[in-house]
């Protein structure tokens, strides 16, 4: 394998966590970015609440942007997806539907699960 194949591999970084993190805050601006209906279903945007949910969602994008950047991090935006995550469904139409509270969950539960991998230190 050739240093460049094995350097972009994606297992020096938590990919997962990153896209799950990034997603998490687009579904939830998306949401409350969106028209104010659903198919009839009226969607509450209050003054208080909109804010709130924009704060989220770029908490949770940049989140998963600090993840993907530097690594080392992973422990801090994991635990701080999981409190925006949270927070996000008294403060942000349900967490995106539910949605964007389960992808911020599972994004941060695999920056805190992530390890980097061993690195060989003979010549190949």
């Amino acid at each position: 394998m050739t240093r460049w194949s094995r350097r972009h591999k994606g297992t020096d970084r938590p990919v997962a966590a990153a896209v799950l993190q990034t997603a998490a805050g687009v579904t939830i601006l998306a949401i409350v970015l969106a028209v104010g209906s659903l198919d009839g279903l009226a969607i509450s945007f209050s003054a208080t609440s909109t804010p709130m949910a924009l704060f989220i969602g770029f908490g949770l994008i940049a989140c998963g942007i600090s993840t993907w950047v530097q690594p080392t991090t992973r422990i801090l935006t994991g635990i701080l997806g999981f409190a925006f995550s949270l927070v996000a469904l008294p403060g942000a139409n349900l967490g995106g539907f539910v949605i964007g509270t389960v992808l911020g969950v599972l994004g941060s539960a695999a920056a805190l699960a992530w390890v980097p991998s061993e690195r060989r230190r003979g010549k190949e």
